[in-house]
């Protein structure tokens, strides 16, 4: 069923889901090992992070590199104001050395990224400008992080509006798309301070409002990722890349054609609507 996927035009969509982001590398790995072209990626939060250095042709085993330091304490820097405990000068100072002063419109593979106008409440999709400055505001997540201010509209993470951004890939020009869903499992930790609390709330809303998205996936790659933190798995690196890397190929080893037809595609999104 692989030889079928090679024909179409493959669309990824990477969640969020903070630290446990790490499994996304073992998905992009399971289709690298099975020669499957992705020809549009979009991401959300961590999900922006890992499909940004993808976009860009950066290497796998340097995009490990760099999701080694995907911890709180890494890429954020305490710095109390009205808008946000901590701003995220550190993420864009570690993505400013793989992708310097990169623009989203110059990426090789075709790109996404999902944030949210904190003044309005509107999904805003960035396919153009500075992709550091588009990462950071996808994933600054509101009351933590302080906004990120782009054209004049502040932005926060786009996990408030749209965790797995699929939608936006069939706009793009995918004919076929592919979930990588990190949060269809979820354990909410028990809260010990103002940062916890914040997170949970967070997660709890994100939980709820992935279904629209995962109808319309023509293939879920969804991962039990319950038992890992949210804040720091750098030492469970090799563990939750290889969740990943599984998960993606029983997705592709299960995929029926027929799931697919423009019939099936047309039910689920009707269904979509009814539920």
């Amino acid at each position: 069923m692989v030889d079928i996927l090679r024909k179409k035009k493959l669309g990824l969509a990477l969640s969020g889901g903070a630290a446990k982001g790490i499994a996304h590398i073992g998905v992009l790995q399971a289709f690298k090992d099975r020669n499957l072209k992705i020809s549009y990626i979009s991401g959300t939060s961590v999900g922006a992070i890992i499909a940004s250095l993808f976009s860009f042709e950066v290497e796998l085993d340097e995009i490990g590199r760099f999701a080694k330091s995907l911890s709180i304490s890494k890429i954020s820097k305490f710095k109390p104001s009205r808008s946000g405990i901590f701003n995220n000068d550190n993420l864009r100072g570690l993505l400013r050395e793989f992708l310097g002063y990169s623009q989203i419109e110059d990426a090789i593979l075709p790109l996404s990224i999902i944030a949210t106008d904190i003044n309005s409440g509107a999904k805003v999709v960035l396919n153009s400008g500075d992709v550091c400055d588009a990462v950071c505001a996808s994933s600054a997540i509101p009351g933590i992080f302080a906004p990120v201010e782009i054209s004049g509209i502040p932005l926060v993470d786009g996990g408030l509006v749209q965790n797995l951004p699929v939608d936006v890939l069939r706009e793009m020009g995918a004919n076929f798309c592919i979930g990588s869903d990190l949060s269809s499992s979820y354990r909410f930790s028990k809260v010990t301070n103002i940062v916890d609390v914040i997170r949970n709330s967070f997660g709890i809303m994100v939980y709820y409002k992935d279904y629209s998205q995962i109808e319309i996936c023509d293939l879920l790659i969804s991962m039990e990722l319950g038992d890992f933190s949210l804040n720091d798995n750098t030492d469970k690196f090799d563990e939750l890349v290889a969740i990943g890397y599984e998960s993606t190929i029983r997705a592709l080893e299960g995929f029926k054609e027929s799931e697919t037809t423009l019939f099936g595609t047309v039910t689920r999104a009707v269904k979509g609507i009814f539920e």
